[in-house]
């Protein structure tokens, strides 16, 4: 269902855009200088619209993706340490506990390897 959404937006988008350019709205406001010398050719223009749309679109999806490994590293890093400032807070206020939850966290770690084996045997 929302592919089909995002399908039916870009598809109206790039239509919008179709428009603007035929129209010659989009156009107008272009100045294409090649050489010294500005495009006076409407269809010139749209040409250089194009091409400019383009390379905007492919710097933008640059960035998105740089920006998404930049927050997604520290996203990661914060939830480590966030973790360990916990166990460490834990350790320190609760020091007679510890030889309880060392055998905990050694059963909950054979659990969960166990478990993500199953799985994969599944698929």
């Amino acid at each position: 269902m929302i592919k089909k959404i995002a399908i039916v937006i870009l598809l109206l988008i790039v239509a919008v855009f179709a428009y603007s350019i035929y129209s010659g709205h989009f156009t107008e406001s272009i100045s294409a200088v090649i050489n010294g010398h500005e495009l006076q050719d409407p269809f010139l223009k749209g040409i250089a619209a194009v091409g400019a749309v383009f390379l905007t679109i492919g710097i933008l999806i640059g960035v998105v993706v740089l920006l998404f490994f930049v927050f997604s590293i520290v996203g990661i890093t914060l939830f480590f340490v966030f973790v360990f400032v916990g166990l460490l807070m834990l350790a320190i206020a609760l020091p007679f506990l510890l030889p309880v939850l060392l055998p905990l966290v050694i059963l909950f770690s054979i659990l969960v390897i166990k478990g993500h084996r199953k799985q994969k045997r599944r698929k």
